[in-house]
C-alpha cells in the first residue's frame, strides 16, 4: 500500500509540530547540573541534566573496508566484533563509566570524578586497559581463529556536558550528550591514526604529575580556539602504554 501525503496528513501533521513546539517551551528553566550520569529512566523526554564529564569516543578502523558480503564473512565479522566489544565494555564499566551507545563500529562513554579518581583520570585509565587487551584479543583473532584483528583509534574530551533524553515519548527515544565537549571527542577521531590515543587539552591540564611524565606530542592545527583568547585548543597524543606483565616461572 502506497503512502499518500494528503491535506489531511499535512494538517496532522502541523498541529502535532506545533503542540510540541510549545510543550517544549514550557520546560522549567536550564537543565540543573549533577555529579552523576543520570539514568535514562529518570529523565523526561526533552529534560537533561549538565555534568562535568570526560567523553569517550572508540572508533574502529576500516571498518567499510572488511569483506562483510558472504555469510561467512558476516560471521567472522562478528565474532571479531563480539570479542572486542565486549571487553572494551567491561573495561569501561569497571573504571566507573557509562556507555551512553553503540556506533556501530565504536563506543560512546562517559567518566565521571568518583571519589579520588578524576574523570580525565578514569578515562585514561580505561583507554590505556583497552590497549593493553588488543595485545591478547589481536592474537586470538589472527592466530586462533586466523581473523584479521580490529585497529582502533580512542579519543578523550573533557568539560560540561548535558545528559538529555530525546525522542518520542512511548517510541523512540534516546540519551545523547549535548555539548562542545561532546561534539571535540568526535572531531578528534579525524587526527588520530590507528591505534592511537589523542587527548583534548582540558584532558591534559587535568592529569596528575605522574601521568605527564610521558611524552605529548602537540597535532597540526586542530581549527578549535579558545573563544576569549582565541587561542588554539591543542589535542595531545598520548603515547605511553601499560606495559606486558613479565611471569617468572616458579622454581
Amino acid at each position: 500500500m502506497a503512502f499518500n501525503y494528503d491535506f489531511g496528513y499535512s494538517q496532522k501533521q502541523n498541529a502535532r509540530i506545533f503542540d510540541n513546539a510549545v510543550r517544549i517551551e514550557k520546560r522549567e528553566g536550564v537543565p540543573p547540573e549533577a555529579d552523576f550520569i543520570p539514568e535514562a529512566d529518570t529523565l523526561r523526554i526533552g529534560a537533561g541534566k549538565r555534568v562535568k564529564a570526560t567523553v569517550m569516543f572508540i572508533d574502529i578502523c576500516g571498518s567499510s573496508q572488511r569483506a562483510s558480503e558472504s555469510e561467512l564473512e558476516q560471521d567472522d565479522n562478528l565474532r571479531v566484533l563480539s570479542l572486542y566489544f565486549s571487553e572494551m565494555i567491561r573495561v569501561i564499566e569497571e573504571l566507573g563509566g557509562t556507555i551512553e551507545k553503540n556506533t556501530g563500529d565504536g563506543l560512546m562513554a562517559y567518566f565521571v570524578t568518583e571519589g579520588d579518581m578524576s574523570g580525565p583520570v578514569r578515562g585514561l585509565c580505561a583507554s590505556l586497559s583497552i590497549f593493553k587487551a588488543k595485545i591478547l584479543l589481536d592474537d586470538i583473532s589472527a592466530r586462533v581463529w586466523r581473523l584479521v584483528p580490529l585497529d582502533f583509534r580512542i579519543c578523550l574530551d573533557d568539560g560540561w556536558i548535558t545528559v538529555a533524553r530525546v525522542g518520542a515519548a512511548r517510541r523512540f527515544n534516546a540519551v545523547v550528550a549535548i555539548g562542545t565537549t561532546a561534539n571535540l571527542a568526535a572531531k578528534m577521531l579525524s587526527f588520530a591514526d590507528e591505534n592511537e590515543l589523542l587527548l583534548g587539552e582540558n584532558v591534559q591540564r587535568e592529569l596528575p604529575a605522574q601521568a605527564k611524565q610521558f611524552t605529548w606530542l602537540k597535532t597540526s592545527d586542530t581549527g578549535w580556539t579558545y573563544e576569549a583568547t582565541g587561542a588554539p585548543y591543542r589535542f595531545f597524543r598520548y603515547s605511553a602504554r601499560y606495559e606486558t606483565p613479565k611471569f617468572e616461572p616458579k622454581s
